[in-house]
């Protein structure tokens, strides 16, 4: 089970990470994109996945991941029951989510 706590946390901990009001939820975002999003009244989080993330989850598991039920839904987006989902597989999940919002380096970036 994860909670909103445990949430902060993990995306804290993260590069470039913060978190802001979204409409009435909580959202967690690198630079301006946003990759999760919390909602206290449902107690779910939406993460931002690729469509074939999004299918395979929500056909492994899906009382735990669903897409959300308009356009968003199939663009990737996905709801997450965070209190029936152990927590190496929230960050499994939330971790790709992660991912696909980071920022993406220059071409011409050297390290």
């Amino acid at each position: 089970m994860i909670s909103i706590d445990d949430l902060r946390s993990i995306c804290g901990g993260l590069e470039d990470v913060s978190e802001q009001a979204h409409f009435e939820k909580t959202s967690f975002r690198t630079k301006k994109r946003i990759f999760a999003t919390f909602d206290a009244k449902t107690n779910l989080v939406c993460v931002k996945l690729e469509e074939a993330d999004q299918y395979i989850y929500n056909k492994l598991n899906p009382d735990i991941y669903w897409p959300l039920s308009n356009k968003w839904g199939s663009l990737g987006w996905t709801h997450v029951k965070i209190d029936s989902i152990e927590k190496d597989a929230f960050l499994e999940i939330l971790m790709k989510a992660y991912s696909l919002s980071s920022p993406k380096p220059h071409p011409h970036e050297t390290n």
